[in-house]
Formats: C-alpha cells, structure tokens, sequence
C-alpha cells in the first residue's frame, strides 16, 4: 500500500460513511410512504364501512316500517273479524301505539346505524391523523439520520488525518 493509498483512507471512509447515511434516509423515506399508504387504505376502507353502516341503517328503517304496517293490518283485520270498529277507542289507542312504537323502532335502527356510522369516521380521522404522525416522525428520524452520519463522516475523516 502506497501513501497515495492511505492518503485516500479517509475519503473512501468518508464517501462509504455518506453512501450508507444516504441509504438508511432513503430506507426511511421509503417505509413512510408504504406506511402512509396503508393509513389511506385502511381509513378509506373505514369511510366505506361507515357508509354501509348508513346504508344498512337506512334497510333497517324500512324492514321495521314495512313490518309494523303488516303488524297493524293484521291487528285492524282482527279487530274486524271481532266485531271490533277500528277507527275508535280503545282499538285507535291501539293501533296509534303500534304506529308510535314501530315510528320509534325505525328511528331506533338509524340511529344506531348513524352512531356505527359516527364510529368508523372517528376511526378514518384516527388512522388519517396517525398516518401524519408517522410521516412526520419518518422526516425527524431522517434529520437524525442525516445529522448522525455527519457527525460520524466527520469524527472519522478528522481521526484519520494527521494532525
């Protein structure tokens, strides 16, 4: 080995220790993209269960109407078949609880659906905002990966040189 050679020690230290800072930022850089993409998918897939919630919320609503329309025909029918007039009295008592009931069970099924609905938004912004987090974090580690390698690059390149 002649002096040229180790002349060019802490160059090739130097220029080896920056290759290696250089890739650990781009490894860095490349994970938070992956991690930033998968934040969007799975808060995207949170926006659509959150939709169906809504959705199903809505079937819900109309199965129960449609059932207690039945309920109350089928309770008129009865009241007919008895003699019984249903369109007063206790028989409209009845029948207008019925309607009140099945009215109350309708917005019932919304509203849970609604809240279900309320839930996985929450959980779309909880997973939106994390992914920002990460990605910050992913920048702040690569500043300290930059600033790491420097500071080795130099503390190597100044040990090596003759003083």
């Amino acid at each position: 080995m002649g002096p040229a050679f180790i002349a060019a020690i802490p160059v090739i230290t130097a220029v080896t220790a920056a290759v290696g800072t250089a890739y650990g930022v781009y490894a860095q850089q490349k994970a938070s993209a992956f991690q930033a993409k998968m934040a969007k998918r799975n808060a995207d897939a949170a926006e659509q269960a959150a939709r169906d919630a809504e959705a199903r919320g809505l079937n819900e609503g109309v199965k129960v109407g449609l059932a207690g329309g039945v309920a109350r025909g089928a309770q008129r029918a009865a009241f007919g078949a008895s003699g019984i007039v249903a369109g007063s009295g206790s028989s409209l008592d009845i029948l207008s609880d019925m309607a009140m009931y099945n009215e109350l069970d309708k917005e019932t099924a919304k509203s849970n659906a609604s809240r279900e609905a309320a839930g996985f938004r929450n959980q779309a912004l909880n997973i939106r905002l994390q992914g920002k987090a990460d990605k910050a974090t992913s920048n702040y580690n690569s500043a300290g990966t930059i600033l790491t390698g420097a500071s080795q690059i130099a503390g190597n390149y100044y040990s090596q040189v003759p003083h």
